[in-house]
């Protein structure tokens, strides 16, 4: 076995010629030990009144070589004659009144100041209240141990009513039933009767917290404030006076034979932790924290790497040192250490895991901790890209340095019971480190590369999502994938009907990815299929919405993504069927892939084909049309409760808001599907995308749907009511033209606001003008994202009309009814030539079933219930209802609506 190193100069200043008994050794004069016990405890906690201080103020626990000389303390006897902390007249206590408020805090130690042969135990807690009463009384029951260590980091209330309340529960012969080590001359080791217990109270923390990185958890801790741990147990070890270190989470039980059980060698070369990769389950994996080892060790490495501020990589960063300096590292037992088990929440928050990863990765990039933490003008930035993404790829802001501390009003309270063996201290901190993050405050895209990374890796780790399709997703969206996948679960075990403990099933959860295909409204209709299949089936919906020659919008330019039920992505590069996949990534044999476009049926796809929903494995569906699953997972209920989920996005909120001012509740949708697939002259080929077949059904159905046919009936429905008036949309100018020119659509009082006039559609200006715009304002042939807009705000504005005339074969027309649960009359099937010699195509042709009304529980399009107190059925057509016509509730404009 290899011994650890010669210190570096800090550890050679504050241990050199310290006198240190082997645990295991055992003492010639007890008497002589308990003095040199109290002695050590009241030279820590409260300074040895007649003290001359030497040097500048320092954490006991320090990066050697990157702070200042660490001060030192030139012991005098105490007031009253006595040993310091002997029984002597007033020793301890005439020590603590002459600290004045002010000074540096833990005191600084003499070279020749003795460490007590044992183990100091040092936790240290924000919060916590409800757990630490039987987590404290298992550490002071510990054999072999000297003092107990409870650092408070600002916990409101204060832990010092616990600690006061566990000294109280101690039986009167000072036993706690955790069993104590004879000594010489018959007295009890490590009692909770003889173990000191020392509060140190570190105010001010909660003034400085933080939000949490990369989530929405809020601060770092939920009751203690800015919880840092690596600040706060340097603090602990600085404070500490034995000679070993049994460090524990706030949240172990210790078993009373813990330290004894794992002994440390005379060079002090072995130490104990806990050990993740070998616990036998997941809340086990909890106690990877606990570490036992000298002070002279942790010392020598400079403690906990204080740049890393928030949840996880402390103790492995730590053990890492330790193990390069020479150290063995060897896993405590596991019925040492036993985690009370909750959530992750009090770690702070659901992406806890990937904090760990990117802590890992950022910590990688700055100097090593034991050479000073990073200092000014080392290393370089790194690029705009994140491509140097290296290890020494920064420039650090600033110096950093270990925190420091000075004693704050209230000073050392010592208390009658245990014969004046608790304390508390009450500290502030005088100087704070910057995190990870800070110092790589000039290196914002190696920061961004690193979350994209940790987030990536806990993706394709825990839920085995293959890397093609992690790298197709920028950091928000990555996290916002993961997000969902941890779902409502934080990460806690419960216990079944049969009392088992069971760790969380968060890793089972998979997802359904939906590459969303051809027009707006073709993209609705899968998205909503896909939609109702994932809730069904308990899987996160990915939506992939590229922009292309059929929609040029984003999504989040047409529809809120901050309420939208699923994740979405704008780009996406793996391509069905993903050959060979799986060879690089074997993630890819988790994944089922279908794809229904005609385009992939030399490739295997098959439209419409079944998909199955096997637990544990994800879904790829590449497809613009509906589901081909059974009942309940896919129903025209479920598709249409999802749709209106969405809401529109501000720009077309405003278009909205502008149909609804001009009474579009009160009027005829229409709309009119006519150009032909060449007439649009998109640029694609159409016969690889819709196959020839497909093309000459389409403009037969369009050509069935020609303006004169929607004239005809437009006519005899303001023959039967002459106040019929009309809401027009349309694929191509001339047929929007045509149409109101064959109503009369001027506005019959000459106001020119478009409350009265015949026919209205978006196409008119802004004060209602019944100019049609340029031949770019229309869907039909524009699929840019302007057009796209104000197509979104057309199919808004059709489900807000009292009923609807429809384009047979039009997934427009559909997904229009389904918003606003119309019943449709479509041309050529219900109207325009004999209904009974129409072909329909899909079942999307007359006399389609009406879509299921808004219910009060059933969001309206802008993601509100309707309020109309109308129950579910029929889609009967006067029914009387509230809508917001996918207006925010912010800027909704409430209209009635006749259907």
């Amino acid at each position: 076995m290899a011994p650890m190193p010669t210190p570096t100069p800090w550890a050679v200043r504050r241990h050199t010629a310290t006198p240190v008994v082997p645990m295991g050794v055992a003492a010639s004069a007890p008497l002589r030990r308990r003095r040199l016990l109290r002695a050590a405890v009241a030279a820590a906690a409260a300074l040895v009144g007649g003290g001359v201080l030497v040097g500048q103020s320092s954490p006991l626990i320090a990066p050697g070589g990157g702070g200042a000389p660490a001060p030192a303390v030139v012991a005098s006897r105490a007031p009253g004659g006595g040993d310091a902390g002997s029984s002597g007249s007033g020793g301890a206590a005439a020590a603590a009144d002459a600290i004045a408020v002010g000074g540096p805090w833990p005191p600084p130690r003499h070279p020749s100041s003795p460490r007590v042969d044992g183990v100091s135990v040092v936790a240290a807690c924000a919060g916590r209240q409800a757990v630490l009463p039987n987590t404290l009384q298992s550490w002071l029951a510990l054999r072999g141990v000297v003092e107990v260590v409870l650092v408070d980091w600002s916990s409101s209330p204060p832990l010092e009513a616990v600690a006061r309340q566990v000294v109280a529960s101690t039986s009167p012969d000072g036993r706690t039933g955790g069993g104590a080590e004879k000594e010489e001359g018959g007295g009890e080791r490590g009692s909770p009767a003889t173990v000191p217990l020392r509060v140190v109270r570190v105010e001010g923390e909660e003034e400085h917290a933080v939000p949490a990185t990369d989530s929405d958890e809020g601060t770092r801790d939920d009751n203690g404030g800015g919880w840092v741990l690596t600040r706060a147990y340097n603090l602990g070890f600085a404070a500490a006076v034995g000679s070993s270190i049994f460090k524990v989470d706030c949240d172990y039980v210790v078993s009373p034979a813990a330290v004894l059980d794992h002994p440390i060698d005379a060079n002090g070369s072995v130490f104990y932790t806990g050990d993740w990769a070998g616990a036998a389950d997941d809340n086990a994996k909890h106690a990877n924290g606990a570490l036992l080892a000298t002070a002279v060790a942790i010392g020598a490495v400079g403690g906990y790497d204080e740049r890393i501020q928030s949840y996880g990589y402390d103790d492995t960063d730590l053990y890492g040192r330790l193990v390069a300096a020479g150290g063995e590292r060897r896993p405590l037992s596991a019925s040492a250490v036993t985690h009370v088990p909750h959530g992750d929440g009090l770690r702070g928050g659901r992406l806890v895991r990937a904090e760990i990863e990117a802590n890992s990765l950022l910590v990688g990039l700055l100097p090593p901790w034991a050479q000073g933490g990073a200092r000014p003008g080392e290393g370089r930035a790194a690029g705009e890209d994140g491509s140097d993404l290296v290890v020494g790829a920064i420039a650090p802001t600033a110096a950093v340095m270990p925190s420091t501390y000075e004693r704050v009003a209230g000073g050392s309270q010592r208390e009658a019971e245990r014969g004046g063996l608790l304390t508390v201290d009450t500290v502030r901190a005088t100087r704070r480190p910057p995190s990870v993050r800070a110092c790589l405050a000039t290196s914002p895209a190696a920061v961004d590369a690193v979350w994209a990374m940790a987030v990536g890796r806990k993706l394709r780790e825990e839920f085995l999502i293959p890397w093609g399709i992690i790298t197709s997703l920028n950091t928000p969206t990555r996290t916002a994938f993961y997000t969902r996948l941890l779902g409502d679960d934080d990460g806690g075990s419960s216990a079944g009907d049969d009392g088992v403990t069971r760790v969380s099933p968060r890793w089972a959860r998979r997802a359904f990815f939906l590459h969303a295909q051809h027009g707006l409204g073709n993209r609705l209709r899968a998205l909503s299929a896909a939609g109702a299949y994932a809730n069904a089936t308990g899987r996160v919906l990915v939506v992939v919405w590229e922009p292309d020659a059929h929609v040029g919008a984003r999504f989040g330019s047409l529809f809120s993504t901050a309420g939208a039920p699923f994740v979405v992505t704008d780009t996406w590069a793996p391509r069905y069927p993903f050959p060979n996949a799986s060879v690089y990534d074997a993630a890819w044999e988790s994944v089922d892939a279908y794809s229904y476009m005609p385009v992939d049926v030399a490739a295997g796809g098959v439209k419409q084909a079944r998909i199955i929903d096997t637990p544990g494995r994800h879904i790829y569906l590449k497809s613009a049309y509906t589901l081909e699953t059974s009942a309940p997972l896919h129903t025209v209920a479920r598709e249409t409760a999802y749709l209106r989920m969405l809401s529109p996005a501000p720009a077309v909120t405003a278009l909205t808001t502008r149909c609804a001012s001009r009474g579009v509740a009160e009027r005829v949708g229409v709309h009119i599907r006519c150009l032909s697939v060449s007439a649009e002259g998109l640029p694609i080929d159409a016969d690889a995308e819709y196959t020839a077949a497909g093309v000459a059904a389409t403009d037969a159905h369009r050509s069935a749907s020609a303006v004169s046919a929607f004239i005809t009936e437009a006519r005899r429905l303001v023959s039967t009511d002459s106040s019929t008036r009309f809401f027009v949309a349309a694929d191509d100018p001339a047929a929007a033209s045509t149409f109101r020119s064959a109503l009369g659509g001027g506005d019959s009082d000459g106001v020119g606001d478009g409350t009265t006039s015949v026919v209205d559609g978006l196409w008119k200006d802004s004060s209602g003008d019944a100019a049609v715009a340029a031949e770019g304002a229309f869907p039909g042939k524009d699929r840019s994202e302007a057009a796209m807009v104000r197509a979104a705000a057309d199919l808004y504005c059709l489900s807000a009309t009292r009923s609807l005339l429809g384009s047979e074969w039009s997934a427009f027309t559909k997904t229009a009814a389904r918003l606003g649960g119309l019943r449709v009359r479509y041309a050529g099937a219900d109207f325009g030539v004999d209904a009974n010699s129409s072909a329909m195509g899909e079942g999307e042709g007359g006399g389609e079933d009406t879509p299921p009304p808004r219910s009060p529980t059933m969001p309206a399009p802008g993601g509100e219930g309707d309020g109309s107190g109308e129950g579910g059925g029929g889609g009967e057509r006067h029914r009387t209802t509230t809508r917001s016509l996918g207006v925010p509730a912010a800027a909704s404009t409430t209209v009635v609506v006749a259907r």
